[in-house]
């Protein structure tokens, strides 16, 4: 009876593992394959397309482009929102990056997707060193 008990509660065990096993590769793989939150090219003929220095892809109901919105407005950048559910012109546009998820902003050289205070800052920093060097 007792052995019956051993390889029982092995068996589970090995079951439990792979289970656990299974689930901790799946999030790894997800992990290493989802697309960076800051991407670094050059957009300029996008941004010469849509009129705009600073291009933000939204949708009206999204949340966290609601975020990314009053975070643009509070430092007062000049920016360009094309709102996706709302013009056929902006789907179209952004349409042409292939991107997954919104929000995404777009400056001269950098795409950040989703909403992150601190990539945003990033890029907008990188935005006004391009203006000073513009202006001069």
């Amino acid at each position: 009876m007792r052995r019956i008990l051993l390889v029982l509660l092995a068996l589970i065990g090995l079951f439990a593992a792979g289970a656990f096993a299974g689930y901790g590769g799946s999030m790894l793989v997800a992990h290493l394959n989802a697309p960076q939150p800051v991407l670094k090219a050059d957009h300029r003929a996008l941004l010469a397309q849509a009129d705009a220095d600073i291009l933000l892809f939204s949708l009206s109901t999204c949340p966290y482009c609601k975020q990314a919105r009053e975070w643009l407005q509070s430092k007062q950048l000049p920016y360009k929102e094309l709102v996706i559910d709302q013009s056929d012109e902006a789907k179209r546009i952004f349409d042409q990056l292939d991107e997954p998820a919104l929000p995404v902003l777009v400056t001269g050289d950098r795409l950040v997707r989703g909403f992150s205070a601190a990539a945003y800052e990033q890029a907008a920093a990188n935005f006004r060193a391009e203006a000073s060097v513009v202006e001069r």
